[in-house]
């Protein structure tokens, strides 16, 4: 199974007709949707040779076509070449594109044609497209409900993968708009590939364009035989199977040159051929194609379509195609899919529930997840039919088409109970791995083996069967054994009473033959044996500095032994030495470790290497971790059932990916309130949505000092307390930051990002975990921004740490560095000046809050100390005649812009406080504060006026700060309008839903509120508020019984602002 703690979707699925007809026009089609502009195909008879002379690039010259005089003479000719040549069968060789410049006479041209007694008919050339269907919900899952690999887990991947894994040599070739042979997970596994329409050895996407468009034929690669078991990315169906990259279009979306890529691919080794595109136009020619290729016993898969309907769709319905229908995880039709009485097959094509919107695969599009994404369709089940066939085709590469086709049909699960609509026209049913596999008809191949090989005369040995190719019989014949033979899978109790050497045979058979597999001298037996060397470990697999015991199981009396490992990073412990008998060890280094040990005893030496027999994971410091690879390449990524840990690109701190948890989705079972909700709650009842990092064992053993830094972003959905993050050491020790924070949510720090920094210095000369935890409630976006912990940057080593406050660089906090600060905010440009040390908060930004911090630090109570006043608002008010401020009486710092005002306009009229102003641009900028953190008044209150009535001033930034350095909401007020800083959209959830929802909204200021329910049509249906309400937080329920089911519009009118919600009942 592949290592992949990654990933996520975007969605797809292939036939491009779900476009509008005019869809067509823009993407190179400009006169008619399902057929290449101006091209016709031409085939003689085949007795007939029309003497045309054609280039070793396929091209034909116009004077070489003299056959075709006449129709030259009338029609425009653009260019006549030989394109198909597929094991050069006499049809294709008698075949001719002909590309005229006059669309709309094509008609004409082709009855012309016919007319003609050598031809067998003319055609017009099918255009084929991939239909894509996006969806925006993107998910690089991990664990929790959605499991991205939830298409290999449907059809028993896994068990067919113990049959088979896959042989290199079987080539499936993936025929489409492109394949980018660089992707990480393809760069291995694509052994060849062509561009059909230029000619040239190369099957990616152009640089042009956008890259999303041209993944579609990248992502169906990825499905059917991305590189798996690398540690990276997706696993595939076709695990250990080769790829063909066949580029058949210059356009995105549309396949223009499926035939001649189709052609290529037969002539160039492809043992399947994957086609997830199509269209409604039939060709003679195409299925002259596929029947050439079936002859020589390739099989052929093409998606089925995603119209939802059951019209025929090509090349699916060419004969000796296997047509593929999409299925969710439930075996359900997939509700786009098309289906018919000419279908072969269904497979995962479309959704899982829980889970994501489709399969997750490679792309050329930097996506949120890296290089990969989610897309659904046909065109996705198709490609995963098709590495099935590569399986089936690495048991028996003889498969004739029609035994692959018959086999795959026979072993798909009947799914005609699950889906009684279109009973009889889903083909066979869902596919099988494990039962395709095992149907396959070949010969098994013998092999077995025994826990020890040599015995002392008496002794008794069972066997284990490891033949191949599921047998049905077994003959062991047992040279000096007793008993002699065998006809059970597994024999047991043989004994040998002789010294000797002796031979095993067995002999295993099934329907499709028998193979017969002799060890000679196999079995030895002595009444002087040397040592054979056993062994058992406590675990081999662990972190670095774990103790790991072995525990020595060598037979036939051994009397000393030596044990070393490589590489050589380890040490024995507890005493023990390498002439220990059952040594204790740790390794000091991550890696793979081998095992040599050498074992004596009275009659004899026995040395034996066990390969890779530990493998130990960890991370030597210093360590860094910006997630720039767009993956998790230190951390192990988990999480409960409704929580989400991945790397996206959802928010990072000044670069382009960072680690992301958040909530599944499944919301219910949280304990506690938006607002209320007690760390106790978060991480002792709400388990189910916890969310895990993790790192094996840093190695901290030869340090003095270690930290632990990152950039840290909360955000929130209902409320403050639904977002919830720590860290621990050694999975239970929880560890607060030097700022005495444990238990961090959106209170704690600064939005966007604020820098968290942990002192680990008590676990310094120790290897250790650490482990970065979340308790986060509602998914993504689902409500506001969602309850989010997103984490960046991630450093673990020695560091030398800020001053907090010692903004002018002298080693001590002092009034002098609340200078500096504020020098530093009027743009006084101080020198010097330390940023790290004046940024008191941790966000990036020097402001106010940063003056009242370091107040804080010289007063002796650092920020966020065990007294908290949360200031739920202040009033700040831009008048004629000056500005006026109210607040609750715990604002320690205030600082504001206002456009068009100047020094000499203002007398100051807040006295016993420092008041400080400058002119910055054409705004002023002013600072408050007092150098012991006393409030400001909490009545309103003039602080500054004008020497003269002003009417022409706008606000700029306004920022306050609290006596603990927080920052509190201001509410502008401009010549009495209210302008209001921060604006709370109105939320509804759940949604959809049946029985009742609840509004939710957020009044910064008393407000007049209107909320009205409109049908789809616009007509108002419900008035549910209309009244005049204080500043605060309010819920309005919705019950369903009020409205049938259906998709409603909620007004809400909150003063000035207007919010428009979609509501679906589903009743």
């Amino acid at each position: 199974m592949k290592n992949a703690n990654k990933l996520i979707s975007k969605v797809i699925t292939i036939l491009f007709f779900t476009l509008m007809l005019t869809g067509y026009v823009a993407n190179g089609q400009n006169f008619e949707k399902d057929y290449v502009d101006g091209q016709i195909f031409v085939k003689f008879h085949d007795d007939y040779d029309p003497q045309i002379s054609v280039a070793p690039d396929y091209t034909v010259k116009k004077e070489d076509a003299g056959y075709f005089a006449d129709i030259f003479n009338k029609h425009e000719l653009i260019s006549i070449n030989r394109p198909l040549d597929a094991n050069n069968d006499i049809k294709l060789l008698r075949t001719f594109l002909l590309t005229f410049t006059d669309h709309k006479a094509l008609n004409k041209i082709i009855s012309d044609l016919e007319a003609k007694p050598e031809i067998d008919y003319a055609e017009k050339v099918p255009c084929y497209y991939p239909d894509f269907k996006p969806n925006d919900s993107l998910y690089n899952l991990v664990n929790g409900p959605y499991k991205w690999k939830w298409h290999l887990d449907v059809i028993n991947a896994e068990q067919a993968w113990e049959i088979t894994k896959g042989d290199p040599e079987i080539k499936i070739a993936i025929v489409d708009n492109a394949v980018w042979s660089h992707h990480p997970d393809l760069t291995n596994k694509v052994v060849l590939q062509r561009n059909v329409v230029n000619n040239t050895p190369d099957s990616n996407p152009p640089n042009t364009g956008d890259p999303g468009d041209w993944s579609h034929g990248t992502h169906c690669a990825g499905l059917a035989a991305g590189e798996t078991n690398n540690h990276l990315g997706i696993a595939a169906i076709g695990y250990n199977t080769s790829l063909i990259g066949v580029r058949a279009s210059n356009q995105a979306v549309a396949i223009t040159h499926s035939q001649q890529g189709v052609n290529w691919a037969i002539n160039n080794g492809a043992d399947v051929i994957s086609m997830s595109y199509g269209g409604s136009g039939y060709s003679q020619t195409y299925q002259n194609i596929i029947n050439t290729g079936a002859a020589m016993g390739i099989s052929f898969l093409a998606s089925a379509g995603n119209e939802s309907d059951n019209a025929i769709r090509y090349p699916a319905g060419y004969a000796h195609v296997i047509a593929v229908v999409s299925t969710n995880d439930n075996d359900v039709k997939t509700d786009f899919s098309n289906w018919g009485t000419y279908v072969s097959v269904c497979a995962p094509g479309g959704y899982a529930s829980p889970g994501p919107m489709g399969l997750l695969s490679t792309v050329f599009e930097n996506t949120s997840m890296g290089y990969y994404d989610s897309y659904f369709g046909t065109s996705m089940a198709t490609p995963v039919a098709a590495g099935l066939a590569g399986l089936m085709k690495s048991i028996n590469p003889n498969l004739t088409n029609a035994d692959l086709k018959s086999v795959m049909e026979a072993t798909c699960v009947n799914i005609d109970a699950l889906n009684p609509q279109w009973a009889g026209q889903l083909g066979a049913g869902r596919i099988d791995a494990y039962a395709a596999v095992k149907a396959v008809p070949f010969s098994p191949q013998p092999d077995f083996s025994t826990p020890v090989t040599i015995i002392q005369p008496g002794q008794s040995i069972n066997f284990t069967d490891l033949t191949k190719g599921v047998p049905n019989s077994w003959n062991w014949t047992f040279n000096g054994g007793v008993p002699a033979t065998s006809t059970v899978k597994d024999p047991t109790g043989i004994t040998y009473s002789t010294p000797g050497t002796y031979n095993v045979t067995l002999t295993a058979q099934n329907a499709y033959g028998n193979e017969t597999l002799t060890k000679q001298g196999f079995i030895v037996v002595t009444n002087n044996p040397a040592p054979y060397p056993q062994f058992e470990a406590s675990s081999t697999a662990g972190c670095i500095y774990d103790p790991i015991t072995i525990e020595d199981n060598t037979l036939y009396n051994p009397t000393s032994w030596q044990w070393s490992f490589t590489p050589s990073t380890y040490m024995f412990i507890n005493g023990t030495t390498s002439a220990s008998q059952h040594p204790e060890i740790i390794f000091t280094a991550p890696g793979v470790y081998s095992v040599h040990v050498t074992v004596v005893n009275a009659n004899g030496t026995t040395t034996v290497v066990f390969d890779d027999h530990f493998s130990i994971d960890g991370r030597n410091l210093p360590l860094e971790d910006d997630f720039e690879t767009g993956e998790s390449d230190n951390f192990i990524l988990s999480s409960n059932s409704k929580a989400f840990v991945k790397v996206d690109r959802r928010s990072a701190y000044e670069s382009e990916f960072g680690l992301h948890f958040t909530g599944a989705g499944l919301f219910t079972g949280w304990s506690g309130t938006p607002t209320g909700t007690t760390p106790e709650q978060a991480w002792n009842s709400n388990v189910d949505f916890h969310g895990f990092a993790e790192i094996c064992n840093v190695d901290a053993t030869n340090m003095p000092e270690v930290y632990l830094a990152f950039d840290l972003r909360q955000t929130y959905s209902l409320g403050i307390k639904f977002s919830w993050f720590r860290v621990l050491i050694n999975d239970t020790v929880q560890i607060a930051d030097i700022d005495g924070v444990m238990d961090f949510n959106p209170t704690t720090n600064a939005d966007p990002f604020s820098k968290k920094i942990f002192d680990l210095s008590e676990f310094k000369g120790t290897a250790f975990t650490i482990t970065l935890q979340s308790s986060c409630r509602i998914h993504d976006k689902i409500n506001n921004e969602g309850d989010n912990v997103f984490i960046d940057n991630i450093f673990i080593g020695s560091m030398s740490l800020p001053l907090l406050g010692d903004s002018n660089c002298d080693g001590v906090v002092s009034v002098l560095d609340i200078v500096t600060t504020t020098n530093y905010i009027l743009l006084q440009n101080p020198t010097p000046f330390c940023f790290e040390n004046a940024d008191v908060n941790g966000d990036n930004i020097i402001n106010v809050q940063d003056v009242v911090g370091t107040n804080s630090i010289i007063v002796g109570e650092r920020k966020h100390g065990s007294q908290i006043v949360n200031s739920e608002t202040g009033y700040i008010y831009l008048n004629n005649d000056g500005i006026d401020l109210a607040n609750d009486g715990t604002l320690a710092g205030l600082q504001f812009d206002i456009q068009g005002l100047t020094m000499k306009d203002v007398e100051i009229a807040l006295r016993g406080y420092e008041f400080r102003c400058a002119e910055i641009g054409n705004s002023l900028r002013c600072i408050i504060f007092s150098f012991d953190n006393s409030p400001l008044p909490a009545e309103r209150k003039t602080i500054m006026k004008f020497k003269t009535r002003l009417n022409d001033l706008t606000w700029g930034d306004v920022v306050a700060a609290n006596v603990n350095a927080i920052e509190v909401p201001m509410i502008k007020y401009q010549y009495n309008e209210n302008l209001m800083t921060k604006i709370y959209e109105p939320a509804v959830y759940p949604n959809p839903f049946s029985g009742s929802t609840m509004i939710s909204y957020s009044l910064p200021v008393d407000s007049q509120v209107n909320i009205e329910l409109f049908n789809s049509q616009g007509k108002m249906i419900l008035s549910l508020k209309d009244t005049y309400e204080p500043a605060g937080d309010y819920q309005l329920p919705v019950e369903s019984e009020d409205m049938l089911p259906g998709i409603y519009f909620c007004r809400i009118s909150i003063g000035n602002e207007m919010f428009i919600k979609k509501i679906v009942s589903m009743k």
